[in-house]
């Protein structure tokens, strides 16, 4: 992949990501402004239940991306076409048998998870969301082929229209048909992100579309195989943010649960940015080990020091400005709010704090102690959340997942760095030192 491209790629993925950040964030304060805080907590439940269809994913997706860009990287036509072809004869097939599972058992486990006033209108929302998802991971899953033909920075620009569709849709469709209309919002959206990508696959990719008809049973059976070595960690993630929405509503109620998803949403958007940031962190990192422990160590630090100062800086950061964010998104400063924002940036900076030493360890194929880290959440999560969500309601619940995050960040960094004979702290000089000569020359100009 030329560099120019690479760049090109990147700008386009930050752009991305800014656009649909704040596109989202446009739509909660808008369901907020019109439906109330309890409707944002029935459709962060509604669509937590739907994530439910992840847990079966054999690694599709991850296997998918990474055959298609070996098969692009020779030049092999016919492989890439036979690639795509697993996500018409089994994602869209697999997903759909799945989505329509997930409805019938989520039906019946309603009244457990929502408030009795709810169900109603719980169950008349469902089959929407559950469409929803479908089309969501359909739309990625397809979508994403693009960036395994280096077309990444078409993906984005498709995927800003989409959201651009969407939200214009959200904004006259909410206030007429309330969630339902949310849904319909997304539906259509998603649909424009397939209809997209099948025209720029023909026409950028130069994919031959009838091509897609041709089915590789052993291809499937590879692809399958390496996903699914990959879908672990996914696996144990989806539960842990899965039971969050699902504790938060039963013991907190809708309307906690919605002013917790505000929090929880925005402490997040940081660390989505950082995980954009740390991609390029695996082939460096490989790259170092090639020229000794010393360089790996080197770069290693650098990289430790500088992701600890923007766990930090993000910490503070949404902590100082929740405040303005309560009022913003809803209409008010509550106490509430403030609680969750605090302890949702806590597990955030965590978060970005570890992912320097979860890149290492890839780097050096060691990759038991991130996958360990993950599950653990999701034990403690299941583990410590009922009691205390039973015993303190939704602010215990919210204690919980701080700690179920910190043991998901502090067990990678203490075991890698036991393992690979790192730094467990942070050297600040060291993250520093790049930084004060541009800040001295921006002060003196």
């Amino acid at each position: 992949m030329r560099l120019a491209s690479f760049k090109t790629n990147m700008i386009w993925v930050v752009a991305e990501f800014a656009s649909v950040t704040a596109i989202q964030l446009l739509v909660m304060r808008y369901i907020v402004g019109t439906l109330g805080t309890a409707q944002m907590g029935l459709w962060a439940v509604l669509m937590a239940a739907a994530q439910v269809a992840g847990f079966f994913d054999f690694g599709l997706t991850g296997g998918i991306s990474r055959y298609l860009a070996r098969a692009h990287a020779k030049g092999l036509r016919d492989d890439i076409e036979k690639v795509i072809a697993i996500v018409v004869f089994v994602t869209i097939p697999f997903y759909l048998l799945v989505s329509a599972a997930i409805y019938a058992i989520m039906y019946v486990a309603l009244p457990a998870i929502v408030q009795a006033d709810m169900l109603a209108e719980a169950r008349a929302i469902l089959p929407f969301s559950s469409a929803c998802y479908f089309l969501l991971v359909i739309s990625l899953t397809c979508s994403g082929c693009l960036t395994g033909l280096h077309l990444g920075f078409r993906k984005s620009q498709l995927v800003m229209t989409g959201m651009v569709v969407q939200g214009i849709l959200s904004w006259i469709w909410i206030g007429q048909r309330g969630l339902v209309g949310l849904a319909h919002a997304q539906i259509v959206g998603y649909c424009f992100v397939l209809a997209g990508t099948f025209v720029l696959l023909k026409f950028s990719g130069g994919v031959r579309l009838r091509r897609l008809f041709r089915f590789d049973a052993t291809l499937a059976r590879e692809v399958i195989r390496f996903g699914a070595g990959l879908q672990i960690p996914s696996i144990a993630w989806a539960g842990f943010e899965t039971s969050i929405r699902f504790l938060m509503s039963r013991f907190g109620g809708a309307a906690l649960l919605g002013q917790y998803e505000i929090a929880y949403r925005l402490a997040n958007q940081p660390r989505v940015l950082f995980v954009y940031i740390a991609q390029p962190l695996g082939p460096a990192l490989v790259n170092r080990a090639a020229e000794g422990r010393a360089a790996f160590a080197a770069f290693y630090r650098l990289t430790y020091a500088r992701f600890s100062l923007g766990a930090a800086a993000v910490a503070v950061g949404v902590i100082l400005t929740s405040p303005l964010a309560a009022w913003i998104m809803l209409g008010g400063i509550h106490s509430h709010y403030l609680l969750f924002a605090a302890l949702t940036a806590i597990g955030a900076a965590i978060h970005i704090w570890a992912m320097p030493v979860e890149n290492a360890a890839v780097a050096q194929g060691v990759l038991r102690y991130n996958a360990i880290g993950t599950i653990s959440a999701l034990v403690v999560m299941l583990v410590l959340g009922i009691p205390a969500g039973w015993l303190f309601g939704g602010e215990g619940v919210a204690v919980s997942v701080l700690c179920a995050s910190a043991t998901a960040g502090l067990f990678p960094v203490l075991a890698n760095s036991r393992k690979l004979q790192l730094d467990i702290l942070p050297d600040w000089r060291a993250g520093l030192a790049g930084l004060m000569p541009v800040i001295w020359r921006q002060g003196r100009a």
